[in-house]
């Protein structure tokens, strides 16, 4: 069974990195890291979970990769009874990014491309930056029905 302990070790092992620089890294204290590998400790938040995968990688596939093998873990200590062995996670390639649209998926330009992974490697951190983006999308879903109403 797949577990945070699990997940926290193999990542450490691939960076080749001590948890002592992951908690400085991450800003999460060594005791909450030493709770979790010595499985004291289940629960954690979604926050600590991307804390986690960026302080092992910052960005690109390589951060993809770490959050889902910690989500993988945090849902093996979670899970109980039939089934409960059988987690399975599929990651979609970040740099490929796939937009799923009402008339199928598309990939986008890679200029575009670039801006979205510079959004995506600040949006975590900054809630401006977060407040803004809410903005842009209520302002395209509004376009959007606008247009929508104007064929009908």
């Amino acid at each position: 069974m797949y577990s945070i302990k699990l997940a926290i070790d193999c990542l450490l092992l691939r960076t080749n990195m001590d948890i002592y620089k992951l908690a400085e890294a991450s800003g999460i204290d060594v005791t909450q890291l030493y709770r979790w590998r010595d499985r004291e400790d289940f629960s954690m938040t979604p926050v600590q979970m991307i804390l986690l995968a960026r302080a092992f990688f910052p960005k690109g596939s390589d951060f993809v990769e770490a959050h889902a093998t910690l989500l993988h873990g945090y849902l093996g200590d979670q899970c109980r009874g039939p089934g409960a062995g059988k987690i399975y996670l599929d990651k979609i390639p970040f740099s490929d990014w796939l937009i799923t649209t009402s008339f199928g998926a598309i990939s986008l330009p890679r200029g575009l491309k670039r801006d979205l992974e510079a959004i995506h490697n600040v949006v975590w951190r900054n809630r401006e930056v977060r407040k803004r983006i809410r903005l842009v999308a209520k302002f395209c879903r509004e376009e959007a029905l606008k247009k929508e109403q104007a064929k009908i």
